[in-house]
């Protein structure tokens, strides 16, 4: 608390850098995840189509498949990696 406070700018400026440092690493973490099989448990309907499921280390994924029912197991392949999901398809 005692030491002199730095600027508006320079904090919004840092907190900028900080948060894509995080996506950045996020992303890279996620990236490790490709080509990944297993199964996955769907737990609810996703915001954008299609359901979300969560694998055994709780990592959220994404599949688009109508015919899928909550809290069925379903085999999936991780194809594409994003910040904050994991997109597979069935196999």
């Amino acid at each position: 608390a005692g030491l002199k406070q730095i600027s508006h700018i320079e904090r919004k400026k840092r907190s900028t850098l900080l948060s894509k440092l995080i996506k950045n690493i996020i992303l890279d973490e996620n990236k490790k995840w490709k080509d990944w099989e297993g199964e996955i448990l769907i737990n609810e309907i996703g915001t954008k189509g299609g359901f979300q499921g969560r694998n055994l280390y709780y990592k959220p994924v994404i599949v688009h498949n109508s015919n899928l029912k909550l809290g069925s197991f379903v085999k999936v392949r991780i194809i594409n990696c994003f910040e904050t999901y994991l997109l597979g398809e069935i196999i």
